[in-house]
């Protein structure tokens, strides 16, 4: 056997050790001692060379799993006694909202990539009372289940906030980690103690000002209203780059708040009968920036001609509405790819400094502007 081909067979003994340990950890297979065989039995049981064998264990002690003691051997720890291959997903309305959906799906694909099986649990809409019942019964199913870890997508309802923190207090008492997508469990500009990876809102918001800007916008106005949505952090962030952008270039006019849904014909007709005629709306998601072109539309106002729209998220629907919509996309495989790679890197290294990533959305640009 050749050096090439015998360096191949030892990388795949070094996989199926690796597994191998890492499934009868799993099964409690170590008993009461919790104790390993020694190096020279796991040598002999797969055939394979001590440096290899070395090499599993030092694997899975990086994993936190196992503890090697000098002169004792290799001892599952409390984490490995966790063990259950299972990575908790929970997010809101996955049962409706395409987004979620993407997510739950790239995740899920990623994490089997990674050896880890995964438990979605999706919070359907329901009442304030009921969806604090329903989330907290869920948090502490999953720890039932001994997730390695989760992935956690605050509600951003604010009135729901105190439940995502309670949420987070669970995971943390069953010293679960936990990364958060999308959004912090305290309101901007504070920070959890938590992971966090999410779109950089501020920064997508000042690329929205740019574009309106080129195209001649000067009147802007925000929607911080939607059909299912009020205000909320994503959005006023949102909101915070399109006005701080308008604001350093020192053009137009201070960016003007509204605060109604976007299907209410009489109040979008107040509003231009109170003689501010926006030339551009910006809306906080794509389903309010859509109903919204439905009521313009109702009005007789031209897009863009009239007035140009913007969302955020890139739905489906963004591009097959009757005036194409411009919107910022949601990067779902790079948030799936960076929110699992993070939970993994917690796993393993659970006292590391929490880290907030910020990931960059690409505007998308359509007849609507």
């Amino acid at each position: 056997m050749d050096a090439s081909a015998a360096m191949d067979e030892e990388s795949a003994k070094f996989v199926r050790i690796r597994e191998t340990l890492l499934e009868e950890i799993r099964k409690g297979v170590y008993g009461e001692s919790l104790k390993l065989p020694s190096e020279s039995a796991l040598v002999e049981r797969f055939a394979a060379a001590r440096e290899t064998v070395r090499k599993a264990l030092s694997d899975l002690a990086a994993r936190g799993l196992v503890q090697r003691r000098k002169g004792a051997g290799t001892f599952v720890t409390r984490r490995g006694l966790r063990r259950s291959g299972l990575i908790g997903l929970l997010v809101p309305d996955v049962s409706s909202a395409k987004i979620f959906r993407d997510l739950a799906s790239e995740i899920g694909r990623l994490a089997r990539r990674n050896g880890y099986g995964m438990v979605v649990r999706g919070l359907d809409a329901g009442s304030v009372a009921e969806t604090r019942a329903r989330v907290r019964r869920i948090a502490r199913e999953l720890v039932v289940q001994h997730v390695e870890g989760v992935i956690f997508r605050p509600l951003i309802d604010e009135r729901l906030s105190a439940s995502n923190r309670e949420v987070v207090r669970i995971f943390r008492n069953a010293e679960t980690p936990v990364v958060l997508m999308d959004s912090d469990v305290v309101a901007p500009p504070g920070r959890s103690e938590c992971d966090l990876v999410a779109i950089d809102n501020v920064s997508a918001g000042r690329r929205v000002a740019e574009h309106l800007l080129q195209r001649g916008r000067r009147r802007v106005a925000f929607l911080m209203n939607g059909t299912v949505l009020r205000r909320n952090a994503n959005w006023s962030n949102r909101l915070f780059g399109v006005a701080g952008e308008m604001a350093l270039r020192r053009v137009g006019d201070a960016v003007r708040l509204l605060d109604f849904r976007p299907d209410s014909l009489p109040d979008l007709k107040r509003l231009y009968a109170s003689g501010f005629r926006p030339d551009a709306i910006v809306c906080g998601n794509d389903e309010t920036a859509v109903r919204l072109m439905e009521t313009l539309l109702a009005m007789d106002k031209r897009i863009p001609q009239d007035v140009a729209v913007v969302g955020f998220d890139d739905i489906d629907l963004a591009a097959s509405f009757r005036v194409p919509l411009t919107t910022v996309r949601q990067p779902v495989r790079l948030i799936a790819k960076t929110v699992l790679r993070t939970l993994l890197a917690r796993i393993v290294r659970p006292d590391d400094d929490p880290r907030e990533i910020r990931l960059s959305a690409p505007l998308v640009v359509r007849a609507s502007t």
